[in-house]
């Protein structure tokens, strides 16, 4: 049988959750960190072993905003 594990983007929590629940996996919460100079810092807290991880992340426009979590304040980053 195939093992997944299930990881989400701050975007996407509550649908990563109902997803993990409904493979009977473990869900696995990141943390984020987002630094005065507008970089981001994900954290995955736990290292999933011997596992599929499936990642769940909203990539509405704009995208680079919803993966890294950037705050409205920040939305003038230039991304190259």
């Amino acid at each position: 049988m195939v093992k997944f594990t299930v990881v989400s983007g701050n975007a996407s929590t509550d649908l990563a959750k109902r997803i993990a629940r409904k493979l009977k996996s473990p869900y696995i919460k990141t943390e984020k960190k987002v630094f005065p100079d507008g970089e981001s810092k994900i954290t995955i807290n736990q290292i999933p072993k011997k596992s599929i991880v499936v990642v769940v992340q909203s990539t509405y426009p704009p995208v680079y905003l919803q993966i890294w979590g950037v705050k409205k304040e920040q939305r003038n980053l230039q991304i190259f």
